[in-house]
């Protein structure tokens, strides 16, 4: 089927459901994961039918503005719902309230939408689009974003991800052994939206297929760890560290926490260095020498410190306001943040190459042994 039809079927199956909710028969559990599928069927439409459509309908006015536009309102409701009792009569009456508009849009989409589709897109690509749906959010070979589910674990197994973790600000490399629940519950993320986000970001088509990392040698790994992340970082270490300290001898004064963001900086620096060194002489050659039994407590070691390097980031990220500048800073100062920021986003996908990826399997190959 193409994603018109797979998009009519999943509309009937939801009309069914919100049937079952307006007759007062459904179990707050049901009501819950109704609201994860109705969540999930709007991100996986955005994601494929929406965006193919860009290319022939303007995406900020006609029927794609609408159509989003009633998605911001449906998920709206659905956000008062989660983990609402349908008992509660006010809940029954948001759930009337959600009902109506979402019949509505069904319509609008059938009747309006979907003609666009069949005009603008070819049969060949409608047909694509309806197999990435299946794949991503339809009944059979849906990804695994259950609450307990490692973060570890999809970002290794499911590259695409990654962006999603970083948009929401959950750490994915240190910190990925939380499961989504526990990190929703630590970052102030609705389980609901995170687990469509992720769904429609595993559904996204693209030109070129994410590099799957977990499938390719340890000498290729540690290539790519080398060129990709190790090269030019020590450069940019000092780089950083001599702007934080032009900043704070300049603005200090006036800004007291600047002298704390210079300080930081600095130890970021040396234990990044010091972090550099240790795998570059002692883990990397053994590795490339297939020695990975010799370098296992030192692989617990670099571990440690990633969670350290993570600390002093999490630290610069809560000094510098998200590492937003004040209206008042200079370009020292606004290119200082914007390089940490940067920093601090290689550095979640370097631990996370390391950590979730070359380290796991070596310590899994050690443990089969």
């Amino acid at each position: 089927m193409n994603i018109l039809e797979e998009l009519r079927r999943d509309h009937d199956r939801l009309r069914a459901a919100m049937a079952e909710l307006e007759s007062g028969a459904a179990t707050q559990e049901r009501l819950g994961r109704f609201v994860r599928e109705l969540l999930t069927h709007a991100s996986l439409e955005e994601e494929l039918l929406f965006r193919e459509l860009e290319r022939g309908l303007p995406a900020d006015e006609g029927p794609l503005a609408v159509m989003r536009e009633e998605h911001e309102q449906i998920e709206g409701s659905l956000a008062r719902l989660g983990g609402a009792d349908p008992a509660d009569e006010e809940v029954r009456r948001e759930i009337g309230r959600l009902v109506a508009l979402a019949l509505d849009h069904f319509g609008k989409e059938e009747d309006v939408l979907f003609v666009f589709a069949e005009r603008l897109i070819d049969g060949a690509r409608l047909s694509a689009l309806g197999a990435f749906f299946r794949e991503a959010g339809g009944r059979t070979g849906a990804p695994d974003v259950r609450p307990e589910v490692r973060i570890a674990d999809l970002a290794r197994d499911r590259p695409a991800t990654i962006r999603v973790f970083q948009q929401h600000g959950i750490d994915f490399c240190c910190g990925g052994k939380r499961s989504l629940a526990e990190a929703c519950e630590r970052h102030g993320v609705p389980y609901e939206r995170l687990a469509g986000d992720l769904v429609a970001t595993m559904a996204e088509v693209s030109a070129e297929a994410p590099e799957r990392w977990a499938e390719r040698t340890v000498v290729d790994l540690v290539g790519h760890i080398l060129s990709r992340y190790h090269s030019g970082l020590r450069d940019e270490l000092a780089r950083l560290e001599a702007m934080a300290a032009r900043a704070r001898d300049r603005h200090g004064d006036g800004t007291p926490e600047l002298h704390d963001i210079a300080r930081l900086v600095t130890d970021l620096r040396r234990e990044m260095v010091a972090h550099l060194e240790l795998e570059e002489r002692e883990i990397f050659p053994a590795l490339m020498r297939d020695e990975p039994g010799q370098v296992l407590e030192l692989l617990r070691e670099a571990e440690r410190e990633h969670e350290g390097v993570g600390a002093l980031l999490a630290s610069l990220r809560e000094l510098t306001g998200g590492f937003r500048p004040p209206a008042e800073a200079c370009n020292t100062w606004r290119g200082l943040y914007h390089g940490l920021s940067e920093l601090e986003r290689d550095t979640h996908l370097h631990v996370h190459m390391e950590n979730n990826v070359l380290f796991h399997r070596l310590t899994m190959e050690a443990r089969a042994v």
